[in-house]
């Protein structure tokens, strides 16, 4: 591209969804920090993280836009995007993936504003490069809900319609939501990525049961791709599973015992077994 007034990279007026670093600042791309050093405006969650990738200075407003904020936030960036540069900044990695950056890009769209997109760092292409689990057929899950009734409905939904689900949580909340994950679908194989690109950066695989001892007490932000279990075929499958079901309860077994050897011998999801087990 040629030289412009708004850098090497000529940037067109719009709104730019740019990718930051997770941890390592050297990952930051030369694109991204010319865009963030000339933009007239930048978005983000916290404005004191993207201050630091600005190291050559900047003109740039920079605007807090949070899950509080953002909907009185919009109208003024869009009309900033209408004539100039604004960019769109998570904390950490891409934007506009499970935060409120997004709504400020479906108003763009809707407004006709032009974006481009810068991309870079994501938690969730990295996590699931290093998992070595086969990718396609991957859902989204964004961060999973706080109740627990709500997280099994949501894991065995996805169960249901996808081969891998990829998630974020927070530490303080990661043993229990692989608990939750064996619960609801049975104790499958999971990867761990916690620190991603970060000094003590780790990606662990294991069962999910194992990792969720493991992660105890854990700190630091973390990415979990699970290994779903693979969709019944037909409802052959799911008799012969009642009928196991049934055997063993008839034969003292206990209720969870019986539901995730079930789930793991035939495939089927641990919480319908485990639901199923007053009906036998």
């Amino acid at each position: 591209m040629c030289e412009s007034s708004q850098g090497v990279y000529g940037h067109h007026p719009g709104l730019y969804v740019v990718a930051t670093p997770l941890g390592n600042l050297g990952d930051l791309a030369p694109r991204a920090k010319s865009l963030l050093e000339t933009a007239s405006a930048v978005a983000a969650e916290d404005t004191r993280t993207v201050k630091k990738l600005v190291t050559g200075g900047s003109s740039a407003r920079f605007v807090s836009l949070t899950e509080h904020n953002v909907h009185q936030r919009i109208p003024g960036l869009l009309e900033a995007a209408s004539s100039s540069v604004v960019a769109l900044v998570s904390d950490a990695g891409t934007p506009a993936i499970a935060d409120p950056g997004s709504r400020l890009v479906a108003a763009a769209h809707q407004d006709g504003i032009p974006v481009y997109s810068v991309p870079g760092p994501s938690a969730l292409a990295a996590a699931l490069a290093a998992s070595g689990f086969e990718t396609s057929g991957t859902l989204f899950l964004g961060f999973l809900p706080r109740k627990r009734g709500e997280r099994i409905s949501m894991l065995q939904h996805a169960a249901g319609c996808a081969r891998v689900a990829v998630f974020f949580e927070s530490p303080g909340r990661l043993a229990g939501a692989l608990r939750h994950v064996a619960e609801a679908v049975g104790d499958v194989e999971a990867s761990v990525s916690r620190e991603i690109s970060k000094v003590h950066e780790e990606n662990i695989r294991g069962y999910v049961l194992e990792l969720a001892e493991r992660f105890e007490g854990t700190r630091g932000e973390c990415t979990v791709v699970v290994q779903l279990p693979e969709r019944e075929t037909g409802e052959g499958d799911a008799d012969r599973a009642f009928a196991i079901l049934a055997a063993m309860k008839r034969a003292g077994a206990r209720r969870s015992t019986a539901a995730s050897e079930v789930s793991r011998l035939e495939g089927l999801p641990r919480g319908r077994l485990y639901d199923a087990w007053e009906a036998r």
